[in-house]
């Protein structure tokens, strides 16, 4: 029993340590996911983009602090 029971936390650990999430954006631009990727392997659900409203561009420093003159401002 114990054996099985650190066998079961190196494999959670190695899991932790080798797997990762992130976000993927489909070819065609339509469909997005953000996925577990573990050994090659993506696990994920494709959603529809919802339509895009507007772009931000920023400018991001290691220099300076606090929020940027334009940060949550969006003009239509």
């Amino acid at each position: 029993m114990l054996g099985a029971t650190i066998g079961l936390l190196l494999l959670v650990a190695l899991v932790s340590v080798v797997g990762h999430t992130a976000v993927e954006i489909s070819s065609d631009n339509r469909y997005y996911r953000t996925y577990f990727g573990l050994l090659g392997l993506r696990l994920g659900r494709w959603q529809l983009l919802p339509p895009v409203t507007g772009v931000t561009l920023k400018f991001f420093s290691t220099q300076g602090s606090g929020p940027a003159p334009s940060a949550g401002s969006w003009s239509t």
